[in-house]
């Protein structure tokens, strides 16, 4: 599918996995976009890194970048979480000067 946003990526694997999960097809549907929309779009609140059921034969995740990566470093190289592995939080890396990210106007 089109990585540009507002094609409707999110209601069409939402519409999929509901056609699928009514025939009695155990869906797991994961998210990979920081969004956040595609539980909601099941009528359901934002999911986390960890499977919910949503409806029958129906489950949700949500795969967040830092979390995918400290359960690699966690089961692969044995490395506890001690802190965020990104420098900053995002609300802060916009407002540093010289950061080519969003303006802060």
């Amino acid at each position: 599918m089109s990585p540009a946003r507002g094609h409707g990526k999110t209601a069409i694997a939402a519409a999929l996995a509901l056609i699928a999960a009514r025939r009695g097809i155990r869906v797991l549907l994961v998210e990979v976009d920081a969004k956040g929309d595609l539980s909601e779009a099941l009528g359901h609140p934002p999911v986390g890194f960890q499977p919910v059921v949503v409806q029958r034969n129906l489950s949700v995740l949500a795969l967040h970048p830092e979390d995918s990566f400290q359960e690699y470093l966690a089961i692969f190289f044995k490395v506890p979480r001690f802190t965020r592995l990104t420098p900053w939080p995002e609300s802060s890396i916009s407002s540093r000067p010289g950061y080519p990210g969003r303006a802060t106007c």
